[in-house]
């Protein structure tokens, strides 16, 4: 297997690591009745806070527009 290939199955499989914590949050959150909005304003200032480390910030502003142009579209999720 080549290198490239290597990374993307790790990168992908750390992403998918990565999200499994978040909805074990953002469910526990839900159960404690904590408001949606306020789940997702901590996202942000979370997703913020990683951007200013390691150099994160173009990599997760690039994210956070295509995110905002899906939920523009009516579109639920990054894979539909």
């Amino acid at each position: 297997m080549k290198t490239a290939a290597v990374l993307t199955r790790a990168h992908r499989a750390d992403v998918d690591q990565a999200r499994a914590l978040i909805r074990e949050a953002v469910e526990s959150a839900a159960e404690r009745w904590i408001p949606v909005a306020a789940v997702g304003d901590a996202l942000v200032e979370e997703l913020a806070a990683l951007g200013s480390r390691l150099d994160a910030g173009p990599h997760i502003a690039a994210h956070l527009r295509r995110i905002a142009a899906l939920i523009e579209a009516g579109r639920p999720t990054l894979l539909s």
